[in-house]
């Protein structure tokens, strides 16, 4: 082939791949927009349905307080528990499109991890009582991070919530903060239905059903563990399960940079 023909050659190759390029950055550009436009609808949506939902709960609560007939008592706490099941399930998805969008803020200051578990299994201990599962909390002094308080509470309360929900009765979960060299952790341990390695690939992804089910027909959205992952992470921080196999108990770790500062805020 002669140097005229390579020549001719290399510019058409050149052209088709400049063009091929295009295509894919227009491709991407289209799916970055549809992205967007999906998560400005579903925040636009999560919020419109939280208002009237907050307003059927605190009337319902209301209600309860007048009732004395026991039938129409259980009926309204049926409202009550749909109403605060759909709650949880709009807060995720406007949590999750709040991360996914970049929009979400972070209000940071000096916390203790343990003080965060230790209020999250006070919060839980109502719900573990009706399952008569004991939650066992061995916490370790000044396990302080950065973060935010209240999206660190979410974290652990969606681990030790899970702990419980995926539990059978008569049970035990156990609480525990570590304080190493560079980073803190929290560890919450169960006697549940363990995973799978299955399960074990997919946990933290969004919408992942897995094989293990709630044990007291509580309901799963299957958005929690993927929110927890992202704000894990954007503490700087890491999360991931371990578990035997099924039928041998699961074990989830979040783990934090440690703040070396020992004054409290």
């Amino acid at each position: 082939m002669s140097s005229k023909n390579i020549k001719r050659y290399s510019k058409k190759k050149n052209a088709q791949i400049e063009a091929q390029k295009r295509i894919v950055e227009a491709q991407r550009d289209e799916l970055a927009a549809a992205n967007q436009l999906k998560n400005d609808l579903l925040a636009i949506a999560s919020h419109d349905l939280k208002n009237p939902l907050q307003t059927i709960m605190g009337f319902a609560s209301l209600l309860k307080e007048k009732l004395k007939n026991d039938y129409a008592f259980s009926m309204v706490e049926r409202i009550e528990r749909a109403s605060q099941r759909m709650l949880r399930l709009i807060i995720e998805l406007i949590d999750t499109a709040a991360i996914e969008s970049g929009k979400i803020e972070l209000h940071k200051e000096l916390l203790d991890l343990s003080d965060l578990a230790r209020a999250v299994t006070e919060q839980n201990q109502p719900n573990a009582s009706q399952k008569n599962i004991v939650l066992h909390l061995q916490l370790a002094e000044l396990a302080m991070t950065i973060g935010d308080k209240h999206r660190l509470t979410e974290v652990l309360d969606n681990l030790v919530s899970n702990a419980i929900k995926y539990s059978p009765r008569n049970k035990n979960v156990f609480i525990t903060t570590l304080v190493h060299a560079h980073h803190v952790r929290c560890v919450v341990k169960d006697e549940g239905q363990g995973l799978s390695e299955e399960d074990l690939k997919k946990l933290f992804g969004r919408f992942q059903r897995l094989s293990a089910r709630p044990t007291g027909n509580e309901s799963s959205t299957g958005l929690g563990l993927s929110i927890v992952k992202q704000l894990v992470e954007l503490h700087g921080g890491r999360v991931w399960a371990e578990s035997e196999g099924k039928g041998k108990g699961s074990t989830f770790c979040v783990e934090l940079p440690k703040e070396n500062s020992s004054e409290r805020t």
